[in-house]
């Protein structure tokens, strides 16, 4: 069975994005310095951290290396504050 890369990282990114606290998830494959994914998750201010990151590793992750058939798959995750929710919510704050 063949597992094309991008079905792999459009389903992450589709059940990542259904997480309470993600405004927007983006996931490749790279192949350098080894293959692994590459998971960037952008969260609300409010977003609980430790939840998501739980959630994140303990679900996402094992799906991913069910899907690949590798228990030790490399999953790289990067968690950030949605700049673009940030700057519109400063932006609203400031507005008389």
């Amino acid at each position: 069975t063949k597992l094309h890369a991008g079905a792999l990282t459009k389903a992450v990114e589709d059940e990542v994005g259904d997480i309470t606290g993600v405004t927007r998830a983006s996931a490749q494959i790279h192949d350098q310095p080894r293959l692994a994914l590459a998971l960037t998750v952008d969260m609300t201010d409010t977003a609980d951290i430790d939840r998501l990151r739980a959630q994140l590793e303990n679900n996402i992750v094992a799906h991913v290396r069910e899907a690949v058939g590798d228990p030790e798959f490399p999953v790289d995750i990067e968690l950030r504050p949605d700049v673009r929710r940030t700057r519109a919510n400063a932006l609203h704050r400031i507005a008389p």
